[in-house]
């Protein structure tokens, strides 16, 4: 009887629990939009007065001061505006404690009252929040990466029109659906408050951490600083876009690309496909009916859960490995490692560009599993060829690029060794 009562207790307090949750996060966002109404209104004595009115419990102000200009603050705070949750950090931080709280004593609950059973639910419950975080961070950043290119589109039409740069913004956030529309109307307002473009686009890019809309952002703060036609500029990065599909050098054609668009668009809008799945998609079926003889596929982020992945590779290519991307790839070099490595196939031979003592050990175990033989371009090639490409990683990629062509070659592609060696100054 007594444990019945507990796990109805338990239920009903996580009910309570997400309802409380949901009506804070509905009650923060609407106090953060009624705040920039209010400054865009210049009517800044009521927006303090506003803030200085709003009530938060001892235990939310106490998490606030210890992790306010923290690192894990800052990060928080970072994943919180990207995921578009209107929490403060130390609000995120108390969602997690009760949380693990209420999941561990439901599992303690109905788990015969065994310790380990609720060191479980409240690992769950802890993890809980980070995981409606990450999910919500990669489905705005995917349906915002769809939306680039009209975005791309309109502005330039607005500024081909006569329209300022603020005034083009202005209308990508009136006329596209949400989240690009949000986002740009932030960045709006934060210039009507006089905050410059350059930081207010750097902010976007903080929360909508895109390497598509970094170029772009690139673009607009270099044509600040130097003039020219903006866009011109923008209207060059569509063509970039369209620039990483080549064959021989040579560029997809425009039409192409209408063409393949037209056809697919109703099977684009029914799968709610990224507009790099949708690249990738384009760049399969390019090659295919131009009966290439190699494709070279680089992959998007990470490898594993890349929608290039679905390829099985003459042979698969890891450059040397950093810390980016993570948010989506992991905090260290080895969780880096087992994404990148995700590409390794069954019985397929890899190469690494370049031995870490992180990553090595990560490269190994997967290459093992999976029967695959592992070359370390680095230890194998010691010839360095010249190349116009500055830098000094160039010479790694340049070691990698060669074991790459040894290895084509042992499988039959001897021909490839000839257009290689004709095209490098040796």
């Amino acid at each position: 009887m007594m444990t019945t009562i507990l796990i109805i207790g338990g239920v009903i307090a996580g009910v309570l629990l997400v309802v409380g949750i949901i009506i804070t996060v509905r009650e923060e966002q609407t106090v953060l939009d009624d705040r920039f109404s209010h400054y865009v209104e210049e009517e800044f004595e009521d927006a303090v007065a506003l803030a200085e009115e709003q009530k938060t419990s001892a235990f939310s102000e106490w998490l606030d001061r210890q992790l306010e200009g923290s690192k894990f603050g800052d990060k928080i705070a970072t994943n919180l505006a990207q995921a578009d949750l209107k929490l403060r950090p130390a609000e995120y931080v108390a969602a997690m404690v009760i949380a693990a709280f209420l999941l561990g004593f439901f599992a303690w609950a109905i788990g015969g009252q065994n310790i380990v059973s609720a060191m479980i639910g409240a690992v769950v419950g802890a993890m809980a929040p980070r995981i409606y975080m990450r999910r919500q961070q990669s489905k705005r950043l995917v349906t915002f990466g769809n939306q680039l290119p009209d975005m791309l589109n309109l502005v330039v039409n607005g500024l081909r029109a006569g329209y300022s740069t603020m005034q083009a913004l202005e209308a990508v956030s009136k006329e596209l659906p949400a989240p690009l529309s949000v986002e740009f109307a932030r960045v709006v307002k934060e210039m009507q408050l006089g905050i410059g473009m350059e930081e207010s686009m750097d902010n976007l890019h903080r929360r909508i951490p895109s390497e598509d809309l970094d170029l772009i952002i690139t673009a607009i703060n270099v044509q600040r600083e130097v003039g020219g036609n903006l866009a011109e500029i923008l209207d060059t990065i569509s063509y970039t876009i369209r620039e990483r599909i080549k064959i021989n050098g040579k560029e997809i054609s425009k039409q192409y690309v209408i063409s393949f668009i037209k056809k697919n668009k109703p099977f684009f809008e029914e799968s709610s496909l990224s507009f790099f799945e949708m690249t990738v998609g384009m760049a399969f079926d390019y090659f295919a009916k131009k009966k290439v003889d190699i494709a070279i596929i680089e992959v998007g982020l990470g490898g594993r859960l890349d929608s290039t992945n679905i390829i099985t590779p003459e042979v698969s290519v890891i450059t040397n490995i950093g810390i980016d991307h993570t948010q989506f790839l992991g905090n260290t070099l080895e969780e880096i490692a087992v994404e990148k490595g995700g590409i390794i196939k069954e019985a397929v031979p890899v190469i690494i560009g370049e031995t870490q003592k992180e990553t090595k050990p990560v490269f190994e175990t997967i290459a093992k599993q999976r029967n695959a033989e592992l070359f370390f371009a680095d230890q194998l090639v010691n010839k360095v060829y010249k190349s116009d490409l500055k830098g000094t990683y160039q010479e790694k990629n340049i070691r990698t690029v060669i074991q790459t062509i040894i290895e084509l070659q042992r499988q039959g592609y001897n021909w490839i060794l000839y257009v290689a060696t004709n095209r490098i100054s040796i």
